[in-house]
């Protein structure tokens, strides 16, 4: 459910360090249960100083703006930058710091600010909260060289490509109990280096790759890190300044695994997030407007 409830959008003195940014958004109330992907969502601009940012942060908030004790109720938070406003950098459980690494930043292309949305989430009827998100960027400091910019590609998994039902006519899907193999080939627009990557999932996925569609070669191979009541403590991430190459128009396959402990069937989504330098330099298409989740569509 969309929501209008941008009440704050404040700029906090740095901390940690002179080229930190920190913004608060909220409140958002959620009442009841809400499957992820289905709760109460605000969405507004965010300006920033520096149209670099080399570090992205978020973290949810209790009512007194002190930090939640528990990470069950945040769904995501999303940046997206212009010109196309696709959700760049989306953290949520499991991933709440995108860091590139020394080096390398992405840049907001154009003058106009950044948009982030954020939504929660409940498995309780009984819930009733407002929270607060806190986001934190990174920029190079005054004296530093610009970074190296990353472009960044997103391959979500479709529903109707997988031909599952969708949970809430975003790319999320319905998994039965058990273990599951989710496979969809893809290819990069560019060549190029990657030196970032991570992926967005939900609660019981297992493990993501990437292989070589011809060769079956694993190119990236990562497991989820869950607690032993299988919490989703950390999604998969890969960062080098090394990088690893893929090519233009190679196909390349994006596997998610989930394993599913319970009787019933449980949302899915798995959205893979590359950040690369081009080699040769090289800039990424306009997205296709089918590519764009239905919310997003009206930024396109």
């Amino acid at each position: 459910m969309r929501s209008a409830l941008l009440a704050a959008l404040l700029l906090l003195p740095a901390c940690a360090r002179a080229e930190e940014v920190v913004r608060v958004l909220g409140p958002l109330r959620i009442r009841g249960r809400h499957e992820p992907m289905t709760g109460p969502m605000l969405e507004g601009d965010v300006e920033l100083p520096s149209r670099w940012i080399t570090r992205y942060r978020a973290r949810l908030l209790d009512e007194t703006k002190a930090p939640e004790s528990g990470q069950t109720l945040w769904c995501h938070t999303a940046l997206h930058l212009p010109p196309y406003y696709l959700p760049s950098l989306v953290l949520g459980p499991g991933l709440s710091e995108i860091a590139f690494p020394k080096g390398f930043g992405v840049r907001l292309r154009g003058a106009r600010p950044a948009r982030v949305s954020a939504m929660l989430q409940s498995e309780d009827a009984a819930t009733d909260r407002a929270l607060y998100f806190e986001l934190a960027f990174d920029a190079p400091g005054k004296n530093d060289p610009p970074p190296k910019e990353l472009l960044h590609y997103a391959w979500a998994m479709r529903p109707d490509a997988l031909k599952a039902e969708s949970v809430s006519g975003w790319y999320d899907w319905w998994v039965p109990p058990g273990r599951h193999a989710y496979r969809q080939e893809f290819t990069l627009p560019c060549a190029g280096k990657v030196h970032f990557a991570t992926t967005h999932l939900h609660r019981y996925a297992a493990r993501v790759r990437i292989l070589d569609a011809a060769t079956g070669t694993a190119l990236l191979d990562k497991p989820v890190a869950e607690t032993p009541a299988r919490t989703m403590v950390e999604t998969p991430v890969w960062s080098d300044a090394a990088g690893f190459l893929l090519a233009k128009d190679r196909p390349y396959v994006f596997e998610a695994a989930y394993d599913n402990p319970l009787s019933e069937r449980v949302s899915a989504m798995a959205t893979l997030h590359l950040f690369f330098h081009p080699e040769p330099a090289c800039d990424l298409p306009p997205p296709e407007p089918d590519r764009l989740p239905p919310r997003a569509r009206k930024h396109h």
